[in-house]
């Protein structure tokens, strides 16, 4: 809940920043995408043409993420706050657990020829190549802001915590139930999935709360039947509105420590 209007459009206009990045990386890779016969040495030649374009986002990504905390904090304060200095170079060329992509972004072929072998055609396989590629897109490019606001958060004297906040299009129930106005200590980590557009808002100790963005429980209830169904599902949107079920019970994390980041919508299934 920043303390004035201006730092709620901040937030807003650095989210829509981050995934109009992410977008057109996405974009690019689909432009470069060339799968057709021999998977591996195919994908080396699209490894080649996409990573650098995703390394120059993640570094303009990390760039945004310093001028919005500047930005954000002189407009909680009132006064100007230069940027924090952020080492760019520690979150660009790598995952989001930081290893080197190349090594990293391994299972788009494989996944390809498991389809093959289970009876997939050669483009059926490449599609499925393909949106695993993707995928590696959406979670790397987002996770150089995400990591370097993280670590600046955590090594701030001012900032107590963090509020999730919604993206435009809210991508799954799990992040609608995750937006729900909490602070969350600056150690915790932003759980997210491939598409999520989420950001991290930080929260300081000395400033007023008097605004706040919508919870997810807010925007669901102003959504359309159909923008309903596309953002959770048919079965899960009729619970919801039937009462069957909560918001809440839609947000899942995996128990595993591999996946612990990992958010995503509970199955139907589990919950009724």
């Amino acid at each position: 809940m920043p303390a004035n209007r201006r730092s709620l459009a901040i937030t807003n206009n650095y989210g829509q920043r981050l995934r109009e990045i992410e977008r057109r990386l996405v974009l690019e890779g689909q432009r470069n995408w060339r799968m057709n016969n021999n998977f591996d040495d195919e994908y080396a030649v699209w490894l080649e043409a996409v990573i650098p374009a995703v390394v120059a986002a993640q570094g303009l990504m990390v760039r945004l993420t310093s001028a919005y905390l500047g930005a954000f904090e002189s407009s909680e304060r009132g006064r100007v706050v230069p940027p924090p200095r952020i080492e760019t170079e520690r979150f660009v060329g790598v995952d989001r657990n930081g290893v080197s992509l190349r090594e990293s972004w391994t299972s788009p072929p494989i996944k390809a020829k498991v389809a093959i072998a289970e009876g997939k055609t050669i483009p059926e396989a490449s599609v499925i190549g393909y949106e695993t590629s993707a995928n590696l897109i959406r979670l790397d490019s987002y996770a150089s802001a995400r990591n370097a606001m993280a670590d600046h958060m955590r090594n701030s004297e001012v900032i107590v915590g963090y509020r999730r906040v919604e993206g435009d299009e809210p991508t799954c129930g799990g992040c609608l139930a995750a937006i729900d106005n909490e602070v969350l200590s600056p150690t915790e980590d932003f759980a997210t999935h491939p598409g999520c557009d989420c950001t991290a808002e930080p929260v300081y100790g000395d400033v007023d709360d008097l605004f706040r963005h919508p919870t997810g429980q807010e925007i669901y209830s102003r959504m359309t039947a159909q923008e309903k169904i596309e953002a959770v599902g048919l079965e899960a949107s009729q619970l919801l509105d039937s009462d069957t079920i909560k918001l809440s019970e839609l947000l899942e994390i995996p128990a595993s420590q591999a996946q612990k980041t990992f958010l995503q919508q509970a199955p139907v299934k589990d919950l009724i």
